[in-house]
C-alpha cells in the first residue's frame, strides 16, 4: 500500500515545479495525522452532544487545544501517510483542499531480473564413510554356571574378586557344605533300606514261584473231593438216609402195636386166671404206660420222619448245590490268582530294584554335588562377575559375591576371560548393511582410550539378522603394544570407507530436478550463452548429506543452474 502511494507522490513531486502543486504534495504525504481519523472520532460523539464540546480530533480531554499546542514538524522516522489524506490541523482550520490537478500516468519500471546461481562442474574427491558402534570380544571366555544336580541350598562362604587373575582349577568360590553332608547320611541310610526291601522282595517272588503249584494242586484235589461227596450223597448216603427214617418210623408203629397186642393178651389172659388183684393191677398198669410210651415214640417219630423228608433232605440238598457251586467258583479263581500273585511278586520286586536304584541315584547325585562346594576355574583367564550376552560382557551383575549370600542354581555366577587374542563385533543397521562387505578395513577409536587407534578387517557379516533391523559383522583388529591396555568388553567407534573416487562429478541434491513419474530419472540444467537453461538428463550414482555423485550426463567445465528454474504460473 505504502509503496503504491509513494510512487505517484514522487513524479507528482517532480512535476511541482511547473504545476505549483509540489510543495502541497509533500505537506499531504508527510503532514501530521489524516483528517480521516478526526472524522472517525467526531462520528463517536453522542448524538445530543453539541459539537462544540465535542473533543477536538487525535486529542484526549487533557491535552490542550490545537490553538495551545504548537504546529508539529513532520519526522523523517515516523510512517508515510496515505497521499487522498489531509492534515489534521487544515480540516481544523475549516481550509478547503485544493484540488489537485490531473496526474499522468506513469510508466512501471521493472526490475532487471536476478541471474540464477550456477555451478561449474569441476570433479573433486568424494567419498562415503560409514559409523558403527561396536565393542571388543574375547575370542577365549568360558562361563562358570553353577549347575548342581540336586542340591538347591549354596550360601557363600568365601570368593574372589571381580578382575582377579586366576589358573585353571584355582578355587572361585567356597559353599558351606555341613548341610550336604546330612543329607548324605541319609541317603545312605535311604540305601540301605531299599537294599533290605529289595532282598524281601526276591524272597517273595522265590515263594510264590515254590507254592504256586501246589496251591494250584490242592485246589484241584479239593474240588474233586467235593465232587466225589457231592455225588455219593445223593447217589447213596440220602438214598441211605431216607430209607433210615422210614425204618424208625416203622419200628415206632411196631413197637406201639406190639405193646398194645402185649396189653391186650395181658388183660385177656388174666381174666383166666387166679392171680390176684394187686399182682394183675400192676402188669396191666405197667404194660398201659408201655402202650402210652410206644404211641408217643411213634407219634414222635411220624414227625421226625416228616421234617426230614420235608425239611431236612431238601435243605441238606440245597447247601449241598450252593457249597458246590461255590467251590467251583473258588477253584477257577485260584487257577487264576496265583499266577497272578507271582506276577506281582514279580512286579514288586522290579519296583524295589528300581527304589533301590533311585537311592543310589540320589546318594550319587548329593556326593557329585558336594565336589562343587568348591567350586574351581576351568580355564586360566580374568574373573568377570557377569556373564557373555551375544558375545559381549555384560558387566558385573551383582557386586563380588560375600560370606553368607545365597547363590541360585543354574545362574552364570562369572565368566573366566582370556583378554588375548580379541575380535571386534559391530552390530550394523539395516540401512548401511550394503556397505559392509568381508575384506573392508575400518579405522577403529576405542571410546575409553581414544588415543589407542587401530585398524581392523572385516571377517565376516552375518546373513540373518541378530535383532529388529541389525546384523552383526566381527572384525580382526591389529593390535600392537600399545593397545595391551584394551580389555574384552570395552567399547569402540568404527569408520569404513566402502566407496571413495578422486575425480567424481558432484552435484547438490539441490540442483537435481526428480521425473515425477519415473523415479529413476533426473535432470540438471545446463546454462548455454545466450540461450534458455536447457533439460539435461543424468544418470545418478552414490550419494552423501546433500550431495550427489553423477555418473554420466555432465562433463568438468559444463554449468548448470543450482536450483531448477520455478516454473511460471499458467493463471499469471
Amino acid at each position: 500500500m505504502m509503496k503504491k502511494m509513494i510512487v505517484p507522490l514522487v513524479v507528482m513531486g517532480m512535476l511541482g515545479g511547473f504545476l505549483g502543486v509540489g510543495e502541497w504534495l509533500q505537506q499531504d504525504a508527510w503532514g501530521s495525522e489524516p483528517p480521516l481519523q478526526e472524522e472517525h472520532s467526531a462520528s463517536q460523539q453522542k448524538p445530543d452532544q453539541p459539537a462544540s464540546e465535542a473533543n477536538p480530533p487525535d486529542k484526549s480531554p487533557s491535552e490542550p487545544s490545537s490553538a495551545e499546542k504548537p504546529p508539529q514538524q513532520p519526522d523523517s522516522k515516523e510512517s508515510p501517510k496515505p497521499a487522498g489524506e489531509k492534515p489534521a490541523a487544515e480540516v481544523s482550520a475549516g481550509k478547503p483542499a485544493a484540488e489537485k490537478p490531473t496526474e499522468k500516468p506513469v510508466e512501471k519500471v521493472e526490475k532487471p531480473a536476478e541471474k540464477p546461481t550456477t555451478i561449474t562442474i569441476t570433479p573433486k574427491p568424494f567419498k562415503i564413510e560409514v559409523s558403527l558402534d561396536g565393542y571388543l570380544e574375547p575370542r577365549d571366555a568360558q562361563e562358570v554356571v553353577l549347575k548342581p544336580q540336586v542340591w538347591m541350598d549354596w550360601e557363600v562362604v568365601s570368593a574372589v574378586k571381580h578382575g582377579a587373575q586366576v589358573r585353571q582349577g584355582d578355587a572361585l568360590i567356597q559353599f558351606e557344605s555341613k548341610k550336604l553332608t546330612d543329607a548324605i547320611t541319609d541317603a545312605k541310610a535311604e540305601l540301605r533300606a531299599a537294599e533290605i526291601a529289595l532282598q524281601l522282595a526276591q524272597l517273595d517272588v522265590q515263594w510264590a514261584e515254590r507254592v504256586q503249584p501246589i496251591d494250584l494242586a490242592l485246589v484241584e484235589r479239593t474240588q474233586k473231593r467235593f465232587t466225589e461227596d457231592f455225588d455219593r450223597f445223593f447217589k447213596v448216603k440220602q438214598p441211605l438216609d431216607r430209607k433210615a427214617a422210614d425204618l424208625l418210623l416203622r419200628r415206632a408203629q411196631h413197637l406201639l402195636e406190639s405193646e398194645e397186642e402185649e396189653l391186650r393178651q395181658l388183660e385177656k389172659m388174666y381174666k383166666a386166671d387166679d392171680l390176684t388183684e394187686e399182682t394183675e393191677e400192676f402188669i396191666l398198669k405197667r404194660q398201659r404206660f408201655f402202650v402210652e410210651l410206644a404211641k408217643f415214640f411213634y407219634e414222635e417219630a411220624q414227625k421226625e420222619h416228616e421234617e426230614t423228608l420235608q425239611l431236612t433232605f431238601p435243605r441238606r440238598e440245597e447247601d449241598l448245590k450252593t457249597d458246590a457251586e461255590i467251590q467251583r467258583l473258588r477253584a477257577e479263581r485260584a487257577k487264576t490268582s496265583l499266577p497272578l500273585l507271582v506276577q506281582k511278586a514279580k512286579a514288586d520286586l522290579e519296583k524295589a530294584q528300581l527304589a533301590r536304584a533311585k537311592a543310589q541315584e540320589r546318594l550319587d547325585q548329593l556326593q557329585a554335588d558336594l565336589a562343587l562346594m568348591t567350586l574351581k576355574s576351568p580355564t586360566d583367564g580374568i574373573v568377570y562377575y557377569g556373564r557373555l550376552s551375544a558375545g559381549r560382557l555384560s558387566g558385573p551383575e551383582a557386586e563380588t559375591l560375600r560370606k553368607g549370600d545365597k547363590v541360585a542354581p543354574g545362574r552364570t555366577l562369572m565368566t573366566i576371560v582370556k583378554p588375548r587374542p580379541m575380535v571386534l563385533v559391530a552390530e550394523v543397521p539395516e540401512e548401511k548393511f550394503h556397505a559392509v562387505r568381508p575384506g573392508m578395513q575400518a579405522k577403529v577409536e576405542p571410546k575409553g582410550l581414544p588415543e589407542v587407534k587401530f585398524s581392523a578387517v572385516v571377517a565376516d557379516v552375518d546373513r540373518v539378522p541378530v535383532a529388529d533391523g541389525k546384523f552383526r559383522a566381527r572384525f580382526t583388529p591389529a593390535l600392537d603394544k600399545e593397545a595391551d591396555a584394551l580389555m574384552p568388553g570395552m567399547a569402540c567407534k568404527l569408520k569404513l570407507v566402502p566407496y571413495v573416487k578422486s575425480d567424481a562429478i558432484v552435484v547438490p541434491k539441490s540442483a537435481i530436478e526428480q521425473d515425477p513419474l519415473d523415479d529413476e530419472k533426473a535432470y540438471v540444467y545446463l546454462v548455454v550463452e545466450g540461450k534458455e537453461p536447457q533439460r539435461q538428463p543424468v544418470v545418478r550414482g552414490r550419494q552423501k548429506d546433500n550431495e550427489c555423485e553423477i555418473l554420466s550426463g555432465l562433463k568438468p567445465g559444463d554449468k548448470i543452474l543450482a536450483e531448477p528454474p520455478k516454473k511460471k504460473d499458467s493463471a499469471s
